[in-house]
């Protein structure tokens, strides 16, 4: 049997489209990391625990969306913060009217999962539900940080001085005369910056020693990793699908870390803020080492491990030698996703998102142009986008109003208009528009200690060239916050 050949956006998407199963998105919301490619399908539905975001009701005007709990009033709020329970999606996949109307399909759902949560895959299997995610084994395996430089060191691929050292015997000393006078010291297994510490002097070390995750890390005997401070001249990033064909991957995207106006004050912990498309002008030659380093690391996932997915390079660039390192692999959609399936299906790009949807169905009437596509993914893409967290200390509350949808930001005259409902990338017309979505909250929700709220989005650049937010930024990012007027909640 001749097989179709898929080389381009085109003819990744006449394929897609006749695919008849269905395909459902899973989130704890609605606006959720899968729901990017759900032009892409004949029948695509969400499945949301929660009725969470005030666009919701923006994206069920496109998308059918299916909910674990109807009612309207979910979220954690501060007349129920002291008894409110969390749902997450293996409460979705313990629902009995939710399995009955997946069950009622006479063709398997596929069902996508941001990351797949570590006792969903045996109700998957047994259901027969086909589910695409990166899968627990090895999301546990490579989050944790020393398995992921252990791992760099066995390929033979440069990182900075590191050393591993048990929490019970951290000594300043002994980690300057190993590493260097300004280090990271990290926590394995923590993410968003939880267990990451910078320390350039003495100070920050004490100062690191007594937060609670080190207390943790002292008390359950936890191996600690320490790198050294690299002086960066931005922290790109790179998403890369390992699929029976070969490595399929984007160009380097460069990441907004550690802003300050969405986490507060100076904290500086390698905090994942966002995505810069736009502002892209990095180096041919260190695009080129990334590719290696990818292809490397790819090869490796998919001949030892038997990994077929998505996961993501985080790499520092060295300011003075221009030298990309690779300090962090996460396995599983990244904090890129949705709006990057969005921008590449926007500009007619193969969408990466697509192509992993692809391996997971199993199908083997086609083949993959792995040299076509990656060039493809690999090229400029404009777009941005950066997380609103709650950047506070405090459990804090929403005193305040403010609207999801489409706004103009003047920089000369210091304003911000609003102009009209959108909760998509594509609802943005031109580059001086910003889209505030993805989880907007209602007046009274509760957010715990730097909560992701929501995010913006545009066409358009985020950033200076010095990788801090520029003032387009700056304005939508006050006007946020100003409007959401955050209080803290005295318990």
């Amino acid at each position: 049997m001749k097989k179709y050949i898929i080389r381009d956006a085109n003819s990744l998407k006449k394929y897609l489209m006749e695919i008849n199963n269905p395909i459902f998105g899973v989130g704890t919301r609605p606006y959720n990391f899968t729901i990017g490619v759900y032009k892409l399908f004949k029948h695509f539905e969400i499945l949301a625990c929660s009725k969470i975001g005030e666009e919701r009701a923006l994206i069920e005007k496109r998308i059918k969306t299916n909910y674990l709990d109807q009612s309207d009033n979910v979220s954690k709020n501060i007349s129920n913060y002291k008894t409110y329970k969390k749902k997450k999606p293996l409460d979705l996949f313990r629902s009995k009217k939710i399995i009955r109307y997946l069950d009622s399909f006479k063709i398997k759902p596929v069902i996508l999962f941001n990351q797949m949560p570590k006792n969903l895959e045996a109700i998957m299997k047994k259901k027969k539900y086909i589910s695409v995610s990166s899968g627990y084994r090895m999301f546990e395996k490579y989050e944790n940080k020393i398995n992921f430089q252990n791992l760099l060191d066995q390929l033979g691929i440069a990182s900075p001085r590191h050393m591993v050292i048990n929490a019970k015997k951290i000594d300043y000393n002994q980690i300057r005369e190993k590493v260097g006078s300004e280090f990271v010291m990290q926590v394995p297994s923590t993410a968003l910056g939880a267990g990451t510490f910078f320390v350039l002097k003495k100070s920050d070390f004490d100062d690191a020693i007594k937060k609670e995750v080190f207390r943790k890390a002292i008390k359950n005997n936890i191996d600690l990793r320490i790198t050294e401070y690299i002086k960066k001249a931005c922290s790109p990033s790179m998403t890369v699908c390992v699929s029976s064909f070969g490595v399929l991957r984007t160009g380097l995207q460069r990441q907004i870390i550690d802003a300050k106006e969405v986490l507060g004050g100076e904290r500086m912990s390698g905090v994942y803020c966002g995505h810069d498309w736009y502002i892209n002008k990095i180096n041919p030659d260190v695009q080129k080492k990334a590719i290696e380093i990818a292809e490397k690391i790819g090869n490796y996932f998919k001949d030892q491990e038997k990994f077929r997915g998505i996961f993501g390079i985080d790499f520092v660039l060295e300011k003075k030698t221009n030298q990309l390192y690779p300090i962090e692999a996460n396995v599983r959609l990244l904090g890129s996703f949705p709006v990057i399936s969005m921008i590449q299906e926007d500009i007619n790009q193969p969408v990466i998102q697509a192509l992993q949807i692809l391996e997971g169905l199993d199908k083997k009437d086609y083949e993959l142009d792995i040299e076509r596509l990656n060039k493809l993914m690999s090229e400029p893409k404009d777009g941005s986008h950066i997380n609103i967290y709650s950047k506070s200390n405090d459990l804090v509350y929403v005193a305040g109003i403010v609207k999801p949808g489409i706004y103009k930001a003047d920089v000369t005259k210091g304003k911000i208009n609003y102009l009209r409902e959108g909760t998509f990338f594509d609802d943005l017309k031109n580059k001086k528009e910003i889209l505030l979505t993805g989880g907007v909250p209602k007046q009274g929700r509760v957010y715990e200690p730097h909560s992701n709220m929501c995010k913006i989005v545009s066409r358009g650049s985020f950033l200076n060239n010095d990788d801090k937010l520029n003032d387009f930024a700056k304005l939508m990012v006050s006007y946020v916050y100003n409007n959401l007027a955050l209080e803290k909640v005295h318990k």
